[in-house]
């Protein structure tokens, strides 16, 4: 029995965004990935393949989908992970990368502390940016002279990126409170990948 996970459904999402989830017969979801296709509406069959069901219905349930909002409380749990990681490599970075350590601080208390979509809408002093998506994630070279920090954020740039597009994808099927509030996220988002790029260029010019 394989066990799709939430992992593979959030690539598969970021990769090509889906209405409708197709289960093989010989696979189950475990409770996190139920949880996610739950989160996003997105039609699915509970315990096994669309096999011997009416695609009529299958296309009215993918239609309805795609007319429901989505539930923002996976994104703040998204949020509330990856803020609590920035915190975590802030840590490891003092003494080592002082700018890093100070940005990823500033920017993963923000998110831990976000209890609601409003909390990351602008205060209107400011537009808001159109979120730029962040390419590849850094490669630092394996070198005795590059500080572990460097892998640490690496890895959290890619974890930031895929939580960006997941999002992004999910846009058009939130209300238009909601969508404000995420591209503000986005774009601060989008920034800690660029802060997180730095840091790897600066310790690799300093080699």
């Amino acid at each position: 029995m394989h066990y799709i996970t939430e992992s593979e459904l959030r690539d598969a999402y970021a990769h090509q965004p889906y209405d409708s989830y197709e289960l093989p017969g010989d696979a189950k979801l475990t409770p996190s990935a139920r949880q996610f296709l739950n989160d996003f509406r997105i039609a699915f069959d509970g315990e096994g393949a669309y096999a011997g069901q009416d695609l009529s219905d299958t296309h009215a349930k993918a239609t309805e989908a795609q007319t429901q909002t989505v539930d923002t409380s996976a994104l703040l749990m998204d949020a509330h992970l990856l803020g609590s990681q920035l915190r975590l490599l802030s840590r490891h970075a003092l003494g080592i990368d002082n700018v890093l350590a100070r940005r990823c601080d500033e920017i993963g208390h923000a998110w831990v502390a976000a209890h609601a979509m409003s909390d990351f809408a602008t205060d209107g002093s400011n537009s808001v940016v159109e979120p730029h998506l962040p390419g590849d994630a850094p490669e630092p070279p394996l070198d005795a002279c590059v500080h572990p920090i460097c892998f640490e954020a690496s890895v959290l740039f890619a974890q930031i990126a895929r939580c960006v597009r997941v999002w992004k994808n999910a846009r058009s099927r939130m209300a238009a409170a909601d969508a404000e509030a995420l591209d503000a996220w986005m774009c601060e988002a989008s920034g800690a990948c660029d802060e997180l790029a730095d840091a790897v260029n600066r310790a690799r010019e300093a080699m």
